[in-house]
């Protein structure tokens, strides 16, 4: 189900159709959601005639809540096809996604879904003081007793390279916890990790002597280089296979995940009605959690890829400030498929 998710998520582009596609059980769904969310048609499209697609910047934390409290019942990510974060179903079958509408959706989707936590936390506390927070997940829990404060980590973490987002206070110490969104995540930007990695793919890569890949300035800035195959389509993605330093045991991965604050990582699209305080217990149902890279399905184990991003184009001259930038994300967000024009490298080949 999981690669169905996958190839389904990638071709949504194709898929989306307009309102008007839909069926009428569905529009008459749409027409209700739009209704009480103040969400406009234009930001409505079809999946299918019986799966709707809400396009919005809104964080999906805040369009989750929304369907939850018009009293539609959620999906599990894992059984929804058409959206790695899952999605919403109507009485009579009608299924909700959410997609962003642009480029909003790096990193305040992420924000969003920490503050959901803080905040509930925080409410939870000024009626119990002295709260046990508990992380229910299908493969296990997270269970964090005598807790008096939470608080974001933010700037302080990442200047020490704390994998945590969020600090729960105990009578026993601070507790880290990184919070994953359903659907897409990186594990690292590995530029100063890996950086032996970045020199030798840039270098051969400058020189044309990596099969399939020719980097060719941007004809409208010539200090962004554009990743190319042969025929001139620009490259999604260019993966490195076999890093050893990813190879299963390493302690890279451990280092890559939790940090050195062993922070736990709890992975969910939280909304309202996740968090259930009974009595001086707060309950968060999460989608998994993670302590040890034990927890990891294969899915899970990250990758590098080198990945276009104008931002980071500064220079004119060299490998560096060209807008190539080396990441880690977990295998199984790799969407392979007819328009996703991506290379694979052997590591073996670049070194």
């Amino acid at each position: 189900m999981m690669l169905l998710n996958l190839i389904a998520e990638y071709f949504l582009d194709e898929a989306k159709k307009e309102f008007e596609y839909l069926s009428k059980e569905a529009q008459t769904v749409a027409a209700t959601i739009m209704a009480g969310m103040g969400i406009p048609k234009d930001e409505i499209k079809a999946y299918n005639k019986n799966r709707i697609i809400i396009l919005s910047d809104k964080p999906r934390s805040e369009i989750f809540s929304g369907l939850e409290k018009m009293g539609f019942t959620r999906i599990d990510p894992s059984k929804s096809v058409g959206s790695s974060g899952g999605g919403y179903e109507s009485e009579n079958g009608i299924e909700i996604i959410h997609k962003p509408l642009g480029q909003s959706k790096t990193g305040g989707a992420g924000v969003s879904n920490e503050n959901i936590v803080v905040d509930k936390v925080k409410e939870a506390l000024a009626e119990q003081p002295n709260l046990t927070v508990i992380f229910k997940a299908k493969n296990k829990d997270l269970v964090y007793k005598n807790v008096t404060g939470i608080d974001h980590i933010g700037k302080e973490g990442e200047s020490k390279g704390w994998k945590g987002d969020l600090r729960l206070l105990t009578k026993d110490g601070e507790k880290h916890v990184s919070i994953k969104k359903d659907g897409g995540y990186r594990w690292e930007s590995v530029m100063k990790r890996f950086r032996p990695t970045f020199e030798a793919f840039m270098t051969k890569a400058m020189a044309g002597e990596i099969d399939g890949l020719q980097l060719v300035p941007a004809e409208d800035n010539p200090k962004l280089l554009q990743m190319l195959d042969m025929d001139g389509r620009a490259y999604g993605r260019v993966f490195i296979n076999n890093h050893p330093d990813l190879a299963a045991g390493s302690e890279t991965i451990d280092s890559m995940a939790f940090g050195p604050d062993h922070a736990d990582i709890a992975q969910r699209t939280f909304t309202d009605s996740d968090f259930k305080l009974k009595d001086s217990t707060l309950e968060i149902s999460t989608t998994k959690v993670m302590t040890d890279v034990k927890d990891f399905e294969e899915g899970d184990f990250p990758i590098v890829e080198f990945e276009r991003n104008a931002s980071k184009a500064t220079k004119v001259e060299g490998m560096y400030g060209r807008g190539i930038v080396m990441r880690t994300r977990p295998i199984g967000q790799v969407k392979d498929g007819g328009r996703a024009n991506y290379l694979y490298v052997e590591y073996k080949d670049i070194m």
